[in-house]
């Protein structure tokens, strides 16, 4: 596990220097902040029984952890808290961190945690109107808790202290009040209109937490008109301080999926709904705007998970010119396919051949399955040598029955994600070096029946090529049987291709 690898790396053997005391302190201090509490302590303890004295603020942050590890309990621990929040340079944030540890780590009560930060603000005599967060954290676990009392009264002091100080309060408390009011009482949209109400009165200025909890409350209970009303609002008045997330995108990219799907009929399309293309337009523009125009940085709006959903919702609704784009973009922001992303492509497509053969082709009919199930690896996609293979019944792939898709069609896609036949102008040595550069994940691995290394890359081309044939299957559907003399099926694909990227790149 984790903590075995971490005390592998930093045993006597393996690194035994002069920076052995610093390397501990930047260790304790990096796993404290990622929350990683009792790896942090098992390497604490290694270096006191090393006799290595670790640094005032680690010393500190570590000890509250300390205390909670040797399970003093009760009075006995608010006195001993007390003591520890006498201490010179002992700070909020610190406090922050040992609450974050109570609440994640350990099963202790709220009643405690409310006893460590009464015990906290009474020795330190703290002015709540500048510790929005702590009231956050404390609102939100009374809540859960079901001590609402406990949760109104850490509220109105929050407020009474801002009004003393004439501070309008801070939008956390009130956000973390809705995004708790949607995990325990979901369908309560009269607390969630009570408390804006409350921000509203209060003189509080939404944040993008607020935004989001409220679109997630919409969107729960299928309010869609609402919910894009509400991202709406944060596009019209977006500011450094005010762009979606990568969590809002997400919300959107799952509805609109589910509202473009042909089961959700009930659930109309919202004249406001965002276009999947558009809402991905938005995020690159954000993403750009946060990060100053430089596409690989990072920034909590662009995700390798936002782009994996992204690219299901357009898998879903058959826009291969759109999912070209998102794969695209995982290069544009730094992110590489991993198994996952190949597994969101190749499942798509099978279930839509699937479902395509389990009906009877009528005379005449071109399905898209036809085209992709008689496309031969490395040979340029051609209309007219594809109908007439449908005309004859000739199989690429043999298949057990009508509709027994599995593991010969996973593989028959990976096969097309093979390049063509390479040009005369490309040598054979370099056909040869492209190829087997390319990492693809096997049928195993995408069937689940073999293990995929962990955090194992795989290549990008490969499932563009794919892609790009699918997109070719899908013209051919649809001009099958039509007059098409002169027509340019690449030229048709590239002007395609182009409409799509106007749309979604800024």
């Amino acid at each position: 596990d984790v903590e075995t690898y971490i005390h592998d790396k930093i045993s006597l053997s393996k690194f035994n220097n002069v920076y052995r005391s610093t390397m501990f302190n930047r260790l304790i201090c990096f796993l404290l902040e990622r929350h990683l509490f009792k790896i942090a302590i098992s390497v604490y303890d290694r270096m006191l029984h090393e006799h290595f004295l670790p640094s005032r603020d680690i010393s500190l942050r570590m000890r509250g952890l300390t205390l909670v590890k040797e399970n003093v309990v009760g009075a006995d621990m608010v006195a001993a808290m007390k003591q520890l929040f006498k201490a010179q340079g002992y700070t909020l944030a610190m406090l922050l961190e040992l609450l974050q540890f109570l609440t994640t780590s350990t099963n202790a009560s709220a009643e405690l945690l409310d006893d460590v930060a009464d015990a906290f603000i009474s020795t330190r005599n703290v002015d709540l109107s500048s510790s929005g967060n702590l009231v956050s954290l404390m609102v939100t676990a009374c809540m859960r808790a079901g001590r609402m009392t406990a949760a109104e009264r850490w509220l109105k002091k929050y407020e009474s202290d801002c009004t003393e100080q004439g501070t309008a309060p801070d939008a956390a408390p009130y956000a973390g009040v809705l995004e708790t009011l949607q995990e325990i009482q979901p369908e309560n949209s009269a607390a969630v209109q009570a408390t804006l109400y409350r921000m509203r009165s209060e003189g509080v200025m939404p944040n993008l937490s607020v935004f989001n909890s409220l679109i997630h409350s919409k969107l729960t209970r299928r309010e869609y008109t609402e919910a894009f009303g509400l991202y709406h609002a944060i596009m019209v008045n977006s500011s450094t301080s005010l762009l979606p997330s990568d969590i809002t995108f997400k919300m959107l990219f799952r509805a609109s999926k589910f509202l473009s799907q042909k089961r959700s009929r009930k659930h109309k399309r919202p004249e406001n709904a965002v276009p999947p293309r558009q809402l991905f337009r938005d995020m690159v523009q954000c993403h750009l705007e946060r990060t100053g125009n430089v596409p690989l940085a990072r920034s909590n709006i662009v995700s390798a998970s936002c782009l994996h959903l992204a690219l299901r919702t357009f898998m879903a609704i058959d826009d291969y010119p759109a999912a070209i784009m998102t794969l695209r973009g995982f290069k544009s922001f730094g992110f590489q396919p991993n198994i996952q992303t190949y597994s969101i492509v190749i499942t798509s497509l099978v279930l839509r051949i699937k479902q395509e053969l389990g009906h009877v082709r009528q005379a005449d009919e071109h399905r898209f399955a036809d085209f992709v199930m008689r496309m031969k690896p490395r040979e340029p996609p051609n209309i007219d040598v594809l109908e007439r293979r449908i005309e004859r019944g000739e199989h690429v792939v043999e298949l057990s029955g009508p509709a027994c898709v599995g593991p010969e069609t996973v593989a028959h896609l990976l096969s097309l994600a093979e390049s063509t036949t390479p040009s005369r102008s490309e040598t054979t040595h370099a056909a040869h070096k492209r190829l087997h550069t390319s990492i693809i994940p096997t049928v195993d691995m995408l069937l689940g029946t073999t293990l995929v290394p962990p955090l194992q890359e795989f290549s990008l081309p490969p499932l563009v090529r794919l892609l790009r044939k699918v997109l070719f299957a899908s013209l051919y559907k649809k001009a099958a049987g039509g007059k098409r003399e002169g027509w340019s099926w690449e030229a048709a694909a590239v002007t395609i291709l182009t409409s799509a990227k106007e749309e979604m790149w800024p």
